[in-house]
């Protein structure tokens, strides 16, 4: 029915922001093949060289500052940056689709811990400091 109606009608089972901290171990359920860790293809003085603004400083920069350069060096011909412009909307969307997968899993993950307990849900579990 939307999210208002499942925040209400389950509480607990809804991730519910993109900016807070999973609350589950990230390997969980990566045992045997790993997992890939993304990281940032440039730099932030990088970033700051190419005025990128803050919205844009994502793991789809580099393309931005190839699409920019390409647009650029061929100024009045934009349409030799295709490739370029192509490479970034790629990006862009499988951004979405990694954000959306890490949504769900999340989603999941939250669902199993009401359902099995939360010893069992795989949340992450502090060092212990000796």
């Amino acid at each position: 029915m939307g999210t208002t109606w499942t925040h209400f009608m389950y509480p607990g089972t809804i991730p519910m922001g993109d900016f807070e901290e999973s609350q589950f171990d990230p390997m969980f359920g990566f045992e045997a093949t790993g997992r890939k860790i993304r990281k940032m293809e440039v730099t932030d003085d990088q970033m700051d060289s190419h005025n990128l603004p803050g919205e844009r400083r994502d793991f789809c920069a580099k393309p931005l500052m190839e699409w920019q350069k390409c647009m650029h060096e061929n100024y009045p011909f934009f349409t030799r940056c295709a490739h370029q412009y192509h490479a970034y909307g790629w990006c862009q969307y499988d951004d979405y689709v990694i954000r959306m997968k890490e949504y769900e899993r999340e989603r999941r993950l939250m669902a199993r811990a009401k359902r099995v307990g939360p010893e069992r849900a795989g949340y992450r579990v502090a060092p212990v400091e000796s």
